[in-house]
């Protein structure tokens, strides 16, 4: 504003001059004034350029702002920020061009596999708009049963709504290689991967597809620190091992599994649930965070932990019904070396007033945090 007051006074102090009497301006004021108007355009000008870059910082910190006041880590969390992008782009081109100039606003990408339109080639341009920030990816399926329509009928005579899916339904959504081989050519980095099949076979059917496609240590599937298949039904799926070893990226060191209810229906202990994870996974990982809502014992547990030598974080999050004294095998006491010692003694259902997980109020389950090596003792209530 300081520029526009001198010109304003230049010509101010010019006008008078011009207007005072009825001569013609000399060649020396028409330049002054040509000279203020010139300036003024100038200022104009630059105002505008200046009130663009100013709404495009505008978009980038209400973008960040977006992203760090929204809660929750669940495969729909992200869907309102996935909203406000989209809305972003459509409204025009204008628009559009500056939401695509703004990478933090693609860090965060969330792929329907029941979404027909997707193509390589438009994945491959999302990937891209991130440029250098590292991207969140989740890939997950909007409806429960992929492949067979949901009737009345169906459900009814199905026991269990996973079952509807099969390993080598070409119908399963999750089966298109599009999925496969877009993140195999993934560019940039990536912090976090989220995969969310329906059933167990979704999950065979997803690893079946990247078997015809690398990944390469290019690309940014390959570079995830944060790994999570969400809901994984052990039951019945022999691929799991393979599921691990082949799309579990090597630079993930946390991972976090959320087991089905297919435990409800089987014996304690049963063999046929055993959590069977590469162990060279699992000794790299330092945070592992896993959840149920049925059956699971010790015998699930202890095979699994003790392979995991460099933890930091572990949390447990399982019902009352996974733990009572009727099940009490030495399993239950389990030994995991991170540097130091974290000693579980008891794994019934347990409080223990560690750091919460979220602002919502305390967590029950075991959350174990050990940056300087404790001995924890947790009591039954």
């Amino acid at each position: 504003m300081s520029r526009m007051s001198t010109f304003t006074v230049n010509v101010v102090h010019v006008a008078p001059d011009l207007t005072a009497s009825n001569d013609r301006p000399t060649l020396h004021e028409l330049a002054s004034v040509r000279h203020a108007i010139a300036n003024e355009e100038n200022l104009i000008s630059r105002m505008k350029e200046q009130t663009k870059a100013a709404k495009a910082r505008i978009l980038q910190y209400k973008a960040i702002f977006l992203q760090t006041s929204r809660g929750g880590n669940d495969q729909d969390s992200s869907a309102p920020y996935q909203k406000f992008v989209t809305t972003l782009v459509l409204v025009c081109k204008k628009w559009r061009d500056a939401a695509i100039a703004v990478p933090r606003l693609w860090s965060k990408l969330r792929i329907d596999s029941k979404d027909n339109s997707l193509t390589v080639e438009a994945l491959l341009d999302w990937f891209g708009r991130s440029g250098s920030i590292p991207k969140d990816l989740n890939i997950y399926s909007r409806r429960k049963c992929d492949g067979i329509a949901a009737s009345k009928k169906n459900i009814r005579t199905q026991r269990n709504w996973s079952q509807q899916c099969f390993f080598g339904n070409t119908k399963c959504s999750f089966a298109s290689r599009i999925l496969a081989e877009a993140p195999s050519q993934m560019p940039g980095t990536c912090n976090s991967l989220a995969f969310c099949p329906r059933a167990h076979g979704c999950a065979q059917n997803f690893t079946q597809a990247f078997e015809h496609f690398p990944l390469p240590s290019a690309s940014g599937w390959s570079t995830a620190k944060e790994f999570n298949p969400g809901a994984c039904w052990w039951k019945g799926w022999p691929a799991a091992p393979y599921f691990f070893s082949r799309l579990v990226p090597p630079s993930a060191t946390s991972l976090s599994l959320s087991l089905s209810d297919s435990f409800s229906d089987m014996e304690r202990g049963h063999a046929s649930v055993e959590l069977k994870i590469p162990e060279a996974l699992l000794e790299r990982l330092t945070s592992l965070e896993i959840s149920a809502n049925g059956n699971l014992s010790g015998r699930h547990l202890y095979p699994l932990l003790r392979d995991c030598r460099n933890l930091e974080t572990l949390v447990l999050d399982f019902p009352d019904c996974c733990f009572d004294e009727s099940y009490g095998e030495p399993y239950d006491r389990f030994l995991m070396t991170s540097g130091g010692h974290v000693r579980v003694e008891v794994v019934y259902k347990v409080t223990l007033p560690l750091p919460r997980r979220n602002n919502h109020g305390p967590r029950e389950g075991l959350s174990a945090r050990n940056p300087e090596l404790a001995d924890i003792g947790i009591t039954n209530r």
